[in-house]
Order: structure tokens, then C-alpha cells, then sequence
């Protein structure tokens, strides 16, 4: 593991600002080397073990390599129910450091707002953010953190699920833009509302029933309550009288829809009422008005937060699947790749801390783009005005 300043890239008025943590160098997927490759398939022309094994009919071996790969590759994490990757895991220096950083956080000791994990692909930066999350997770609820997680895949598969669905040009103006910014808002409001009331119920590792809720959010909600908050909200642009928000009874209407549509759809793979319903509306112009009642909700809240000494930490993962191969798909790679060196180098509140994983790659490019960008007129006009 290395850890260093975010090198050059930070420029003067915001230098020491990110700190980077990079996965070892040799921590690579072995079957991404050409001859380890070619030494696994052999003479069998599968390009992949399932194939292999569905073309063996052996149905025993591909049933226990689903369960592996079922078990390997989570479709998510709730921090209250077992993680099954957690168990092929070793510990490193890496989760080490970020434990301690998001302690210092804690403690408002931290240098640094933004935190860059590196890693090549195959690396273990996704897995080992999650168990983190997972571990530190009663830490983070003891001490008023509040943490999001913004997947750019999913981000982006949504994205390419309206292009295909209402047929638009990629190039067309037809559809607007859903920024990880706004992910995060969403996602904010959904984890908040889902999980106020819930009590994940389970077993110890003696067997006993216990439950278990976040108190955390739970009492968030209790002040709101209590303190029978009011907000205005402007449906549009256009409006003059807002409308007078009862937040309490605005939250219990949202859970109450989010759960309905969660049960309704529950035999639907990975599906996210957020993800699903409001985000991929977002793309859609004439579609926005819930989209942006969530977001005004969600900013609501988190300043609700940020007033009564909560802490909040944004994550953004996953930029690196996006499909360079799909020329369709360069648009919003270029677009996501600005937000997210902007979202690496913006200093937020001392109520924020930043987690931004990538490869070394895209760390380059995130470089690259910003010293293009720190060069033209436009910007020397915005720095000067500062």
C-alpha cells in the first residue's frame, strides 16, 4: 500500500487537501495475464469457467461455482444482515488506514476531506469498501455519521436503459443529465427512509434472536418529530408560493411508497425503488417534478443534519465499469469523469468527508483533464473573481 498527497493535482489554493491510498501494485486478477489464461482454458475454447463447466454437464460443480460466485459478487450491502464476501477477505493495510481516517473524521482531526482509494482492476477496492462500511458501521451510528454510497455502473446502466427505451439519439437534447450529485441526494433520502423504522431481525453466533435498527437515523427522525418541522418548497421555477412541507408526514408518506413498491417488486433482481423509479426518471424532462421534490427532501434533511452536529460521508464507486468499448456510451463517460474530478477536489464542509475510488487509470485522466482545464480562460476568470 502506498499512501501519498494527491500529488500535483491539487492546485495551490487547495493543495493537502485529498490523500490517496493505493492498493499494492502486485494485488491484480491472475487470469487477466494472457499465459496464466491460456494455461486455465487449455485446449477448451470457453471463454469463461461457467461455460466450461455447463459444457462438462456436470451439475454439481456449476451448482457449487454459482453458489461461490453468488456468494463473491454481492448484489449489495445492508450493514444490519450478514455480508458473504467477508468471509473470502483478508485484511490489509488499506482498511486499516480507512478506519482510521473515518475516526479522525469523527473526531474532527482530519488533514484531509477527500480520500482516493487506487487500485488496479481485480484488486479487491470494491469488496473492501463494503466489509469497511460493514465494520465500522456501529462506530459511524455511535458517532453521528452518516454515510451514502454512489455506484456510477448503476448510474450508467440506467442511463443506457432510457436511451434504449425511449429511443432518443445519444446526441439529442431529449434527455437531461442525472449527476452523481444527484445519486447521492437520491440515494440519501432513500437509505434515510427505508431505515428510520427498521429492525433487521437475525440470529447471534450462539444461535439467539436479536434485532437490530438504526438508532442513529431513528433518532434523527424522532427530533424531526419533535420539533414538528416545517419547510417551504417551490414546485418550480415559475412559482410564487411555496408550499408549506410538514417533513415528518412528507418522510412517512415516501417510506410508506418506497416499501410498497419494494414488495411489490421483490422478485425482481437487485431492483431499487431510487435506482429504478426516481433516478431514471431524472433523464426525462417532463418526468422531473418527483425527482426534484426527492432532491429538495433530501437537502432538507441533510442540512436537518448538519444543524444538529451529523456527520455525512459521500462515496462514489464503480466509474471505472463504465463501457469504453461502446463509442454510444464516450458522452457520459467524459461528462461522469468531470463530476468526478470535481467531487475529488471540491472542498466540502467540515461535516463532509469524500471517498472516491479508482483505478490508476482514471486517476491519470482525472489529472490530465484538470490541468486542461485549470489552463483555459474561463477558469483563470473564475480564480481570479475568488
Amino acid at each position: 500500500m502506498r499512501i501519498k498527497k494527491f500529488d500535483d493535482f491539487i492546485s495551490a489554493e487547495i493543495k493537502q487537501c485529498a490523500l490517496k491510498l493505493e492498493n499494492a501494485n502486485y494485488l491484480e486478477r491472475p487470469v487477466d495475464r494472457d499465459y496464466i489464461r491460456t494455461k486455465l482454458l487449455g485446449r477448451n475454447a470457453s471463454n469463461t469457467i461457467e461455460s466450461y463447466l455447463k459444457e462438462t454437464h456436470n451439475e454439481d460443480l456449476v451448482e457449487n461455482f454459482n453458489e461461490i460466485s453468488n456468494s463473491i459478487i454481492a448484489p449489495g450491502m445492508n450493514p444490519h444482515k450478514p455480508y458473504e464476501p467477508e468471509s473470502y477477505f483478508v485484511r490489509n493495510l488499506i482498511s486499516e488506514k480507512l478506519t482510521e481516517l473515518v475516526k479522525k473524521f469523527a473526531m474532527g482531526e482530519n488533514k484531509f476531506h477527500t480520500i482516493v482509494h487506487l487500485g488496479n482492476k481485480g484488486s479487491g477496492k470494491t469488496i473492501s469498501q463494503k466489509i469497511f462500511l460493514r465494520e465500522t458501521n456501529k462506530f459511524m451510528e455511535k458517532n453521528r455519521i452518516f454515510w451514502v454510497r454512489c455506484d456510477v455502473q448503476k448510474l450508467y446502466e440506467t442511463w443506457k436503459d432510457c436511451i434504449e427505451n425511449s429511443g432518443v439519439d445519444i446526441n439529442s437534447k431529449s434527455l437531461q443529465p442525472v449527476t452523481i450529485l444527484d445519486y447521492l441526494n437520491i440515494q440519501a433520502l432513500y437509505v434515510f427512509v427505508k431505515y428510520y423504522d427498521y429492525v433487521e431481525v437475525g440470529k447471534d453466533e450462539n444461535g439467539s434472536i436479536v434485532k437490530s435498527r438504526s438508532e442513529m437515523l431513528n433518532s434523527v427522525f424522532n427530533l424531526i418529530s419533535e420539533q414538528n418541522i416545517k419547510r417551504e418548497y417551490y414546485p418550480s421555477p415559475l412559482a410564487y408560493i411555496p408550499r408549506i412541507l410538514d417533513i415528518k408526514k412528507e418522510l412517512e408518506r415516501i417510506r410508506n411508497i418506497v416499501l410498497s413498491f419494494e414488495l411489490r417488486k421483490k422478485n425482481r433482481l437487485n431492483y431499487s425503488y431510487a435506482l429504478d423509479e426516481i433516478i431514471a426518471s431524472g433523464f426525462y424532462p417532463s418526468k422531473r417534478k418527483g425527482f426534484n421534490f426527492w432532491i429538495a427532501i433530501s437537502e432538507f434533511i441533510q442540512s436537518f443534519m448538519f444543524e444538529n452536529n451529523y456527520k455525512i460521508i459521500y462515496i462514489v464507486d464503480g466509474i471505472d465499469n463504465v463501457n469504453l468499448l461502446d463509442k454510444n456510451s464516450l458522452p457520459f463517460y467524459d461528462s461522469i469523469l468531470n463530476q468526478f474530478g470535481e467531487f475529488v477536489i471540491k472542498r466540502p464542509s467540515n461535516y463532509i468527508l469524500h471517498i472516491a475510488t479508482m483505478r490508476i487509470r482514471t486517476d491519470a485522466e482525472i489529472q490530465k483533464k484538470h490541468f486542461e482545464t485549470r489552463n483555459t480562460p474561463d477558469y483563470v476568470k473564475k480564480m481570479k473573481k475568488k
